[in-house]
């Protein structure tokens, strides 16, 4: 299929710098065509809940292109997904971590009225069980860290600097590799799991360099054509 011009995919073959294979694709996407819909998509929860490959999904949304994000189990989405304004999955709640109960902030992207954020963000009760559906961003994670007593639960103080966070599309996943142009990497703030947080690994990674220009970078993982990628490999990518 013919991609119009304001979606851009390049493929790049490298190696890392202990030599391992690496194999990433990176789509660049022009939020300023007019005539172009960027979509989150994905199932919810319960009975209904079913996976779905990425082919299936391109074939229901008549996609031209497609990324694979989020965290799943086998019976629901364990993290934020709102499609057209619509919360279908919340961020998984809590997470329970050295016996001790946690509620993290987790990373998002989302778009705005068409403009790109990436924030630390939590559903008050999760995102989809009040009667507002409220999602609260956040301009720092809460600061939990795993080998410390959980903070309190986030809310509409705490951290500070939080605001209602009306995305159209968003996705979860976690943790934040780059803010304001610099590497942030929140593993241990969001409570990210080791399977996770350390090693290579097939990685999708989405952000922005400008108000209207949307990045999704791929990495191939766990073969011989390609090892994967670290986080901190990933956000240096």
């Amino acid at each position: 299929m013919l991609l119009p011009p304001s979606v851009r995919v390049f493929e790049a073959n490298d190696t890392l710098p202990d030599g391992a294979r690496i194999r990433a694709m990176y789509t660049r996407i022009a939020l300023g065509d007019r005539n172009l819909r960027l979509r989150a998509v994905g199932g919810g929860e319960g009975p209904h809940f079913r996976l779905r490959t990425p082919a299936e999904y391109a074939t229901l949304n008549q996609a031209i292109w497609l990324a694979n994000g989020g965290y799943f189990g086998a019976n629901a989405s364990v993290s934020l997904v709102i499609t057209d304004g619509n919360g279908v999955a919340p961020n998984q709640k809590t997470f329970v971590r050295n016996t001790r109960s946690y509620s993290p902030t987790r990373g998002a992207f989302g778009l705005l009225n068409r403009v790109p954020d990436v924030a630390w963000v939590y559903g008050l009760g999760g995102s989809l069980d009040g009667p507002d559906n409220t999602t609260w961003a956040y301009p720092n994670p809460s600061p939990n860290d795993p080998a410390q007593p959980a903070q309190p639960g986030p809310s509409a103080t705490f951290p500070t600097g939080g605001a209602v966070w009306n995305a159209s599309q968003a996705v979860g996943g976690g943790p934040v590799l780059v803010r304001n142009g610099a590497v942030r990497i929140t593993t241990a703030e969001e409570i990210i799991p080791d399977d996770i947080a350390l090693g290579r690994n097939p990685r999708t990674d989405v952000g922005y360099r400008t108000a209207d220009t949307v990045i999704v970078v791929t990495v191939d993982g766990r073969q011989a054509a390609s090892a994967g990628a670290t986080l901190a490999e990933l956000a240096q990518l």
